[in-house]
């Protein structure tokens, strides 16, 4: 009978420290923070892989193709992707601009059009040249999220254009040229005049004052801003890697580039 007795409270005992140790855990723990927490973490959706497609256009100079995404994941509302641009015409192009249109559920959800302006980083795109690109888009949970690539703007080393031009990017494109026109030619004149201090103080500090002449879209002051600053990045490169000598170099080279706008 003892023996049953000490048993019983043995385990009686037991019993008691192992719902002690469980409430201390728990306290702290945060009463359940932690459960609550992890909860909430398995319970979260991912966002759904999207379809990105290339739209066909007619007599197209541009041709969109080896799209490929990074995917998704539950901690990113949306998706990277990259892809390649081919000059399918005859001509050189100076710059293009590539729309993006998102839709989810089958309605419309976001979208924007970027503008590509080889010729500031004096350059081109050349026939049957490709250059790849990469892109981000927001998504929306939960709903058939589809991306579709087309091309809005073109302009050819002719002066010509194609496309819809639905954000007028030739404006853009005009006030880029002006602005590169500008700053290079003032630099230019700066450093003639002996000035080399504070041509090279102006480009570190990013800052070259010009003015749009005359009235101007708002299109065209926004390229112009653009303009102005990768200009500036563009020589500042040009003198960090290769010193004074380079930059003014780099200088005649944005002059000779854009001499028909003067």
């Amino acid at each position: 009978m003892p023996d049953v007795y000490s048993n019983g409270l043995f385990g009686r005992l037991f019993a008691l420290l192992i719902l002690v140790v469980c409430l201390i855990a728990v306290s702290r723990n945060g009463g359940g923070s932690s459960f609550e927490s992890q909860a909430g973490a398995s319970t979260k959706s991912p966002v759904q892989e999207p379809t990105i497609t290339a739209q066909a256009q007619a007599n197209q100079p541009l041709a969109i193709t080896s799209i490929t995404s990074a995917g998704t994941s539950p901690d990113f509302q949306g998706v990277e992707f990259a892809f390649y641009v081919i000059n399918v015409s005859p001509r050189p192009i100076l710059a293009y601009a590539i729309r993006q249109d998102l839709t989810a559920g089958g309605k419309q959800s976001g979208g924007g059009v970027t503008l590509y302006n080889p010729q500031l980083a004096n350059s081109v795109l050349r026939p049957n040249q490709s250059v790849l690109i990469s892109g981000t888009a927001d998504l929306t949970s939960d709903n058939d999220n589809k991306i579709t690539l087309s091309v809005d703007y073109v302009e050819f080393s002719d002066g010509t254009r194609w496309g819809a031009d639905s954000v007028k990017s030739s404006e853009r494109v005009a006030g880029q040229r002006a602005a590169a026109t500008m700053v290079g030619k003032k630099l230019l004149e700066v450093l003639k005049a002996g000035k080399n201090d504070d041509v090279t103080k102006a480009i570190e500090d990013g800052k070259v004052i010009i003015q749009p002449p005359g009235i101007r879209s708002q299109e065209w002051n926004e390229g112009f801003s653009a303009g102005r600053a990768s200009v500036l990045n563009r020589l500042k490169r040009a003198n960090e890697q290769h010193g004074l000598k380079e930059l003014e170099l780099e200088l005649r080279r944005i002059g000779e580039t854009f001499k028909e706008n003067e």
